[in-house]
């Protein structure tokens, strides 16, 4: 048994010499080496809800892999050293006694070096549909170590152990599409299979977690901070920035705007998200209006003009010409290929 990289997808994973017989999922999503069995009826361990809340978090040792379907809940919950709380439906309200974290489908919760923290969940309809993680740490470090002496990462002069296992991390992340359609099997994989190799399926899940996270870990490493506990809240700062213009794509918000609310200056502001994520904060924004654009316009439910005026584009000509420069075609261009 051994980490390698898969070449194909840059990543790093772990694969068993064993002979024994595992279920495998295959999917555009690539869900293997979960080692699951499928059964006739859903096992009751993992599923957590409002009637066994009580029993399930005073033994979650046993149920590092945890789904959840809950309508309404206010409940303390006790955090591992690195806990990952994902949501696929609805919205969850976290608090650690001084941050408060809301997570909507789509999103997760990284909690690390946290005993506890208060969860609460009001749904008035349909369900609240999580999936938690306790993440083993001694497979994380290995992960890491692969992740650290792979070619992407060799000459980045940063203790990545120290991001997950030493510092206090309590911060939302975003999923993308690859890693929230491997998120969304794994659920339905727990909820109709038990896990016959619980260190495998953790050994998959970070592979999948550290493929996905890579993109925040280099980040990350390229902040221009020295001192550990510097970079953290540096790095903490940017996050509350891209959520900043994340929630903007309807309107507008400006370096000056966003540089009270993070109590840096504007240009350090400018400059440290530049270096951290390898695009200015106007160019991202304009990046996030565009990309909606197509989505708004592929829904058919709005022309050209009326995206423009939505997403706060100065006029339709702007919009088109901005259009033209990062989608390489006009609005209309677009139009006739998508018909």
């Amino acid at each position: 048994m051994l980490w390698r990289l898969n070449p194909d997808q840059r990543c790093w994973f772990f694969r068993s010499t064993s002979s024994e017989t595992a279920y495998r999922k295959h999917s555009s999503a690539q869900f293997d080496d979960c080692y699951l069995v499928p059964m006739s009826s859903p096992q009751y361990g993992p599923l957590l809800n409002e009637d066994n809340w009580a029993q399930i978090t005073q033994n979650l040792q046993s149920f590092p892999f945890r789904i959840s379907e809950i309508r309404q809940i206010q409940k303390e919950i006790p955090l591992s050293q690195v806990s990952f709380k994902y949501n696929l439906y609805g919205a969850e309200l976290y608090y650690n006694g001084q941050q408060e974290i809301r997570i909507s489908a789509g999103e997760y919760l990284l909690a690390t070096n946290h005993k506890k923290c208060e969860v609460r969940i009001n749904q008035t309809h349909e369900q609240d549909l999580g999936l938690c993680v306790d993440i083993d740490t001694r497979l994380l470090q290995q992960g890491l170590q692969s992740l650290f002496d792979s070619n992407n990462f060799q000459d980045l002069k940063v203790d990545f152990h120290a991001f997950f296992l030493d510092e206090l991390l309590f911060e939302r992340f975003r999923s993308n599409a690859h890693f929230d359609q491997w998120l969304t099997q794994l659920f339905l994989q727990l909820k109709s299979s038990p896990i016959i190799h619980p260190e495998l399926l953790q050994m998959e899940f970070i592979r999948q977690f550290l493929f996905h996270h890579s993109e925040y870990l280099s980040s990350y490493a390229q902040l221009p901070v020295l001192k550990a506990s510097s970079k953290k809240a540096l790095y903490q700062k940017m996050l509350k920035c891209r959520e900043i213009l994340q929630d903007h794509v309807y309107g507008n918000i400006s370096i000056s705007e966003m540089a009270l609310e993070v109590h840096l200056s504007q240009y350090r502001l400018y400059h440290v998200f530049k270096s951290t994520f390898g695009i200015s904060p106007h160019r991202y924004l304009l990046q996030l209006k565009l990309n909606e654009a197509l989505s708004l316009y592929r829904q058919g439910s709005h022309n050209w003009t009326q995206i423009a005026e939505l997403l706060h584009f100065a006029d339709l000509q702007s919009f088109s010409k901005l259009f033209r420069k990062y989608f390489r075609m006009s609005p209309k261009r677009y139009t006739e290929q998508w018909r």
